[in-house]
């Protein structure tokens, strides 16, 4: 899986834009409590989030763009492939917002499968989440039984919250 780990630090100024690096690891399918999972799943995450080499992603990123643009290039792209799905997590407004002055119902997350099989997001507005699920039809070959299952281990997860 891949999962992109937020690095603003919330000083003002230093970036524009977004500032994430993907994080790629192995998660356990093979644990059928959905608790003990999740504790699984919520430790993994934390020992990326805490990844020394977080810090020295400017000096990285340079590096590698010694390179030149189609290195730099390979070198990403070959990170992304062999990937099961990407997942992430999209903080939106919490807040309504508002388009001609009418007010935005709700909005819909599209994350690209960037190489992966499935790209799976989730997106916050106005206390409201929603689950964008963007998916390779060549890779996965019935979309209907994909979907099944990720409504079944929702619904697994809200039954114990």
């Amino acid at each position: 899986m891949s999962m992109p780990i937020n690095l603003r630090t919330g000083e003002k100024g230093r970036h524009a834009g977004n500032q994430f690096v993907p994080a790629r690891f192995a998660v356990p399918l093979d644990i059928d409590d959905p608790c003990e999972r999740m504790r699984a799943i919520h430790s993994l995450v934390l020992k990326q989030r805490d990844e020394p080499a977080l810090g020295w992603m400017d000096e990285i990123t340079a590096a590698i763009n010694v390179f030149g643009e189609a290195a730099a290039t390979r070198l990403t792209g070959s990170m992304m492939k062999a990937l099961d799905f990407v997942t992430s997590n999209v903080p939106g407004p919490s807040f309504s917002v508002y388009m001609s002055g009418a007010r935005i119902e709700r909005m819909f997350p599209f994350g690209p499968p960037a190489g992966a099989a499935v790209n799976i997001t989730l997106f916050s507005y106005d206390g409201v989440a929603q689950v964008g699920i963007n998916a390779d039809r060549a890779a996965v070959g019935d979309c209907a039984r994909l979907r099944y299952h990720l409504e079944e281990g929702f619904a697994e997860v809200l039954t114990i919250a």
